[in-house]
């Protein structure tokens, strides 16, 4: 079976609909077509038809994001509330966590998103403007580093992870063969080096000074997942402004839920 990338799994994952939603330890029917043999092709699309191009040992659930174009609109405006935009989900047992909620807006012409936030009432919009939400996905579970470099691969592979994720999140380098046709391998030696400096590096990196890293941020160093996964530090992620007592908070839960718990080993996943 053909499939874009990064939807091999939908066949296998379905639409949940079982007799007992919530049992967990039900057996499914298995599909049709096993893993195997699903490949997949990278052209993927966005909503309006544009062509385009989540970390622990054991990965948290992919998220999605869901776009909507104006195509007509006239004295319109949009209000929007969800949380997880600086509760952000965590990783357990030293996985790291997902990603901040929250709306971006790209007005018709213009050049840049605007984020939003999570929570704003009555913003007015036009036609053909576009707003984009995501869902952050789990986090991860167990130590990042300890997860086998083929997973990453296939992560890679599905469009789950960036190669500089990978790199950074999990250690892994990997080089590129042939993007067409998903090939890639991964550099061991580079893998072991930069998994060793990491491991040197983190706890610091988790308790360095808050404000130099939002600095950091506002200038365009570290993206909103360097800034949560390596520096457990929460900003308004419009304007970088830091945000002391949420990253107080989500500090206290990333050194007991991660911190804590790297280099501690796990002989089996969750479930």
């Amino acid at each position: 079976m053909v499939t874009t990338k990064g939807f091999r799994d939908v066949i296998e994952i379905r639409r949940a609909n079982k007799e007992d939603l919530w049992d967990t330890y039900k057996d499914v029917v298995k599909p049709y077509v096993p893993r195997r043999d699903r490949l997949t092709v990278p052209e993927r699309v966005d909503a309006a038809g544009v062509v385009l191009e989540p970390g622990g040992r054991w990965r948290g659930g992919a998220g999605v994001t869901k776009t909507s174009r104006m195509l007509q609109a006239e004295k319109t405006v949009i209000s929007y509330i969800c949380d997880r935009e600086r509760a952000v989900v965590w990783g357990i047992d030293g996985g790291l966590p997902s990603m901040p909620h929250g709306l971006t807006l790209k007005r018709a012409g213009a050049a840049a998103e605007e984020r939003l936030g999570s929570i704003f009432s009555d913003v007015p919009i036009g036609e053909g403007d576009v707003f984009s939400r995501p869902t952050a996905g789990g986090g991860g579970f167990g130590d990042p580093l300890e997860r086998e470099p083929d997973l990453v691969i296939e992560d890679v592979k599905d469009d789950y992870v960036s190669i500089a994720r990978a790199a950074k999140d999990y250690g892994v380098v990997i080089t590129t063969i042939d993007a067409e046709l998903c090939d890639y391998a991964v550099d061991e030696a580079a893998t072991a080096a930069l998994r060793a400096t990491i491991r040197a590096e983190r706890v610091t990196n988790a308790r360095l000074d808050p404000e130099s890293v939002a600095a950091r941020y506002r200038g365009g160093e570290l993206d909103a997942f360097d800034v949560i996964r390596q520096h457990a530090v929460i900003l308004d992620w419009g304007s970088g402004k830091l945000l002391p007592e949420s990253t107080g908070q989500f500090r206290e839960g990333f050194e007991r839920r991660s911190v804590a718990m790297w280099g501690a080993r796990r002989s089996t996943p969750p479930g």
